[in-house]
């Protein structure tokens, strides 16, 4: 009887496609040797050392075999490597711990004096100094009689 080895989280399972690569590595392979051939053809005629364009070809081809191959944490490399990226060098980083000024807090509500009082009579000072305001918008007092007027009744 054939026995066949399954892995225990079948969604860790990557058919073949062919010579043992994953449809991934095939892909991913065929555009790295397209880039080093692409690379050469190039750059032939600029650089006239070999293991220069040798070492230049495997650097543009290292990001399609590491695409094709590297799996960290389990993620696809182009997506492990986007957000860590973004993470890193280009979103401003969350910060999850605030700090809080006492002093700030402490003397937040205070009266005319300094005296330190509570939120609620706080709150309350406001609102009736708010009304005050409102109040003599409303009310506008009387012009008074100027100087001139007086000498002259």
């Amino acid at each position: 009887m054939i026995e066949v080895k399954i892995p225990r989280d079948i969604r860790g399972y990557e058919a073949k496609l062919f010579a043992g690569l994953t449809t991934r590595q095939a892909i991913f392979g065929a555009s790295a040797v397209a880039v080093v051939l692409g690379v050469n053809y190039v750059f032939s005629d600029y650089i006239p050392i070999e293991d220069a364009r040798i070492l230049l070809s495997i650097f543009f081809a290292l990001p399609f075999l590491l695409c094709g191959w590297i799996k960290p944490q389990g993620l696809p490399f182009e997506v492990y490597f986007r957000d860590v990226f973004l993470r890193f060098y280009i979103e401003e980083p969350i910060r999850k711990y605030e700090t809080k000024n006492l002093w700030e807090d402490a003397f937040k509500y205070t009266d005319e004096e300094g005296e330190m009082i509570s939120e609620k009579y706080y709150e309350s000072l406001k609102s009736k100094e708010k009304q005050q305001k409102a109040n003599a918008k409303k009310y506008k007092p009387k012009k008074s009689q100027d100087k001139d007027d007086i000498w002259l009744s």
